[in-house]
C-alpha cells in the first residue's frame, strides 16, 4: 500500500522522504496510532482469556516474546506473525512439560531461524506457491522433505547436546573426583559422560543438519 511504501521510507531514510515533501511528523503520528491500536486490542483480548489483568502484563517478557514470535514466524507477510505465534505458543505449551529447558529450545530456534529462514516460516510457503510455477510438485516435495530430514537431524544432536549438559550439571547428579561418573538415562538409552561416543553422536547430527538445510536453503534461492 501507498501508506506501506511511506512507512519503508522512513525506517530507510527520513531525511530524503522528507525532501520529496512529506510530513514526517504525521506519518509517525499515523503509525504510533495503528500499532497502539493493535496492541491494546491484543492486550484488551488478553486480559478477556485469562480473565485477570495484572503487573504481570506489563512484564518485559510479553514484549519479547511478541517481537521474537514475529520474526520467527516472518515480519514481511500479513500472516507470518501469527503463524510464528500460533506455532511458537504450541512449542511452549508441549514442550514445557518435558524439560526445564524449553527457553533455551526457544531462543536456539529464533537463532536458527534468522540463519536459515531470514524471512520466517512463512516464506517456506511463499516459496512453494512461487516455485510452483516453474518445477513440479515432485521435484518440490523431494526439497521440501530433504531440508525437513536436514532439520530434524540436527534438532536430535542439539537436544541431545542441551539435556546431557543439563543433566550433568543439575545438581542432582552426584558424582565424586575419584569415581566414574555415572551413566545418564535419556530417551530410553545410557549414555556415558566420559565416552567419546557420547558426544561424537550429537556433534554428528548436528554437523550432517546444518549441512543438509545450508544445502537445501542454497538450492530454494536458486530455484526461485
Amino acid at each position: 500500500t501507498p501508506l506501506g511504501r511511506l512507512c519503508n521510507g522512513l525506517r530507510e531514510n527520513t531525511n530524503r522522504l522528507r525532501f520529496l515533501g512529506y510530513n514526517v511528523h504525521r506519518l509517525r503520528v499515523m503509525v504510533f496510532t495503528i500499532s497502539a491500536t493493535f496492541a491494546g486490542l491484543a492486550g484488551g483480548l488478553q486480559a478477556m482469556h485469562n480473565e485477570a489483568a495484572n503487573y504481570v502484563l506489563f512484564d518485559m517478557t510479553l514484549s519479547t516474546q511478541a517481537v521474537l514470535f514475529s520474526y520467527i514466524g516472518g515480519i514481511g507477510s500479513f500472516f507470518g506473525p501469527a503463524l510464528g505465534a500460533a506455532v511458537m505458543s504450541f512449542f511452549g505449551y508441549a514442550v514445557s512439560d518435558l524439560t526445564r529447558s524449553w527457553l533455551l529450545y526457544q531462543g536456539i530456534i529464533f537463532v536458527l531461524v534468522m540463519m536459515f529462514l531470514p524471512s520466517g516460516l512463512f516464506s517456506i510457503l511463499q516459496w512453494w506457491q512461487r516455485s510452483s510455477v516453474r518445477h513440479s510438485i515432485v521435484v518440490l516435495i523431494t526439497a521440501l522433505v530433504t531440508w525437513t530430514v536436514g532439520v530434524i537431524a540436527g534438532a536430535a544432536g542439539i537436544v541431545l547436546l542441551v539435556e546431557l549438559l543439563g543433566r550433568i550439571l543439575s545438581p542432582d547428579y552426584h558424582t565424586s573426583p575419584d569415581a566414574a561418573w555415572p551413566a545418564i538415562q535419556l530417551f530410553g538409552q545410557e549414555w556415558l559422560p566420559g565416552s567419546v561416543m557420547t558426544w561424537v553422536w550429537p556433534v554428528l547430527l548436528v554437523v550432517i543438519g546444518v549441512m543438509i538445510t545450508t544445502t537445501m536453503t542454497r538450492k530454494w534461492q536458486a530455484m526461485n
